[in-house]
């Protein structure tokens, strides 16, 4: 079966734009470069964006003879001109030149299998470099060659624009909103009705529109649709407000559920042809909606602002509506990440209770996936769990980069039945941080959530986890704060909010510094005076006053975060383990936002884990890419939990 994979991508060459196009049937992939030149077009893949060891595929038509000629290359250091590989594994399909433009389709394996120029093609983010010139190549060697890039792609996942060529569409922006100079992070939202039509349509695709210059600034766009009727008409006209705030129309915590998510670099996405996301169905449905624009401000100018989505949409309806289920870690402050990592993993755990209460009995099915973190994400992941054992792993990308979020088109369309936990994992690089990083919103703060689409439409909008607040603050010895309770932290952390807890009066009187030795493991000296190590950055952290046990008692939980010995690998591989294996608070919520059924507290199953996804090679053994994370099994049980407690608080407290 083939299954046909589109990506286009307008690149800015030297001396023309490069239009490059793909699709994948079984383990060839099948590539399509078009640029406006009579000369040659070459481009380069890699994981790394360097041209020493890019896989170079160079094409052009001869203009004596007018046949097609391509050459297969690789980089080599110290050179600029790519060196012809001893074997040629490109297949020339196709050639043809007019009077401005030159065409060359080609095909090749995913893997040659030749270790002596070919890279492995993967389904991960890969770099591309590339250069079109005016000329044929020289019979006798290259001139010095300029290239361009490297930019992200992925083999597969965004759209044509002849493909939308046509059809109707529907501009949701900004409309000249002005960005807050006291901000450096801000979530701007506004509600629209969609264009007056007289039945039930169906979104097709979308594309973003980014305002010339303002790429840096806008970090994500959400477009959910809000369930109601009458009462968002009144909206119709309003400038639009922050996202998360106390003057919010409290209307608008009805526009829940996500139908289109959009990150830094993505293209965007043209559905399949058998699904649509249904809108104008009837009063009160599909009818209203609200983007959410997060802009990434930090140095707080004062811009005015029209970016926002173009929604492609047509009266021919899809067999199946489709929708987004969002999935991942609920951005709160008990997701942590330690600096200096080289890589740390976060787990997100999507129950079975969720899926098996909401999800029809033929299952939903999956056909791309959007993950979400920020600058710090490197390796993301999708797992299928069904009665304890792991399925096909559903989407990966172990080459991720943060500036190019595009979907992923799934090879396969994944089926998750009712009953199936989903498992989402992060793993993140801090090597050029000094400070924790905590989840949230902000740009500074971390994320990890992956958006599915798929069909048929159901009515839960998320499913989500959190580490559990107790479970949490006792991993790091702590009994209990001045004047708040676990449960008043917990709805603090949740919410988010910007109002901080009163400070407890009394000053802190010590610090706890911590030594390590392959004896003794961690021991603790409170002798030392106490020195403030939170006063460069405040955050709820900052405000909680540790009240019990009494060695930790009147200094601030941000503080006795800080003095923690992060950069003892034991000690940051076993909070690792512990937060990824031990107990999750899980959310399922509906298109309303309202819980499809009460948070509950699970420990997280115990599964043997795969490292692998679909291969398309028949080689894969000899290429030894290794394994994806190193802790990615079992279960986190009460003796490794002790044993850890333990070495870091041995004759502190019991717990």
């Amino acid at each position: 079966m083939l299954l046909w994979l589109v990506l286009c991508a307008l690149l800015p060459a030297s001396s023309a734009d490069l239009e490059l196009s793909s699709r994948v049937s079984g383990d060839v992939v099948v590539f399509t470069l078009a640029a406006r030149t009579r000369g040659y077009i070459a481009v380069g893949f890699s994981l790394n964006g360097r041209l020493p060891g890019s896989d170079i595929l160079v094409g052009w038509v001869d203009d004596s003879s007018g046949e097609g000629r391509i050459l297969d290359c690789h980089g080599v250091e110290g050179r600029s001109s790519p060196q012809k590989d001893s074997t040629q594994n490109y297949k020339l399909l196709k050639a043809k030149q007019n009077e401005t433009h030159t065409v060359i389709k080609v095909s090749r394996p995913w893997d040659t299998c030749d270790r002596k120029g070919d890279v492995v093609l993967v389904n991960d983010t890969m770099r591309l470099i590339w250069t079109v010139s005016e000329e044929d190549p020289r019979r006798f060697g290259w001139d010095a060659i300029e290239w361009s890039g490297p930019k992200s792609f992925h083999i597969g996942s965004s759209i044509h624009q002849e493909d939308l060529v046509g059809h109707k569409f529907w501009d949701v922006i900004a409309q000249d909103f002005t960005l807050p100079t006291d901000k450096p992070s801000f979530h701007w939202c506004k509600i629209y009705k969609v264009p007056q039509l007289s039945k039930k349509h169906h979104i097709i695709g979308y594309k973003p529109i980014v305002e010339d210059g303002h790429s840096a600034l806008v970090a994500k766009m959400v477009f959910y649709e809000c369930l109601g009727g009458p009462q968002f008409e009144v909206f119709g006209s309003h400038p639009g407000a922050p996202c998360h705030d106390t003057h919010t129309p409290k209307e608008w915590t009805a526009c829940h559920t996500p139908v289109i998510v959009w990150a830094t670099g993505s293209q965007g996405q043209l559905l399949p042809q058998h699904i649509g996301l249904p809108m104008a169905e009837g009063e009160g449905k599909s009818t209203y909606f609200m983007l959410e624009i997060h802009y990434d401000n930090p140095a707080m100018q004062r811009v005015r602002d029209n970016s926002g989505l173009r929604l492609f949409y047509s009266s021919e309806l899809r067999k199946y509506d489709s929708s987004i289920l969002a999935t991942g870690i609920t951005p709160t402050g008990v997701h942590i990440i330690p600096p200096k990592q080289i890589k740390f993993m976060s787990r997100a755990y999507c129950d079975n209770q969720c899926t098996n209460l909401m999800f029809p009995e033929t299952g939903i099915k999956i056909v791309s996936v959007g993950f979400h973190t920020h600058s710090a994400g490197r390796q993301v992941r999708l797992r299928h769990i069904r009665e304890g054992k792991e399925l096909q792993i559903i989407a990966e990308d172990k080459n991720f980069d943060p500036g190019y979020q595009q979907p992923k088109k799934l090879p396969e369309e994944i089926i998750v039945l009712p009953g199936d936990d989903l498992v989402t994992e992060c793993s993140y690089t801090t090597l050029n941080r000094t400070r924790l990083t905590l989840g949230g919103h902000a740009v500074k703060e971390e994320i990890c959530m992956a958006y599915l689409l798929y069909y048929p439409r159901t009515a839960l909008a998320s499913c989500t986890s959190m580490t559990p607040v107790d479970f949490f603050f006792q991993t790091f010895g702590i009994k209990a704060f001045y004047n708040q309770n676990m449960e008043e932290v917990e709805k603090i952390l949740l919410k988010q909010s910007e109002k901080r807890p009163a400070k407890h009066p009394k000053p802190p009187t010590q610090s706890l510094f911590f030594r390590f030795s392959e004896k003794q493991g961690f021991n603790i000296d409170v002798k030392k005076p106490y020195i403030n190590l939170e006063n460069d950055e405040e955050n709820i952290f900052s405000d909680l006053i540790i009240e019990k046990p009494e060695e930790f008692q009147n200094r601030s939980f941000m503080s006795h975060l800080k003095d923690l010995p992060w950069s003892e690998t034991l000690f940051t591989q076993r909070v690792e383990e512990i937060f990824n294996q031990g107990k999750f608070r899980t959310f399922c919520r509906l298109q309303d936002s309202t819980p499809a059924m009460p948070s509950g507290i699970y420990n997280f199953p115990n599964v043997s884990f795969i490292n692998s996804t679909r291969s398309y090679s028949s080689c894969r053994k000899e290429r030894g890419d290794g394994s994806f994370y190193d802790n990615s099994s079992g279960k986190a049980n009460c003796s490794l939990y002790l044993v850890f407690v333990a070495a870091i608080f041995y004759h502190i407290f019991a717990y």
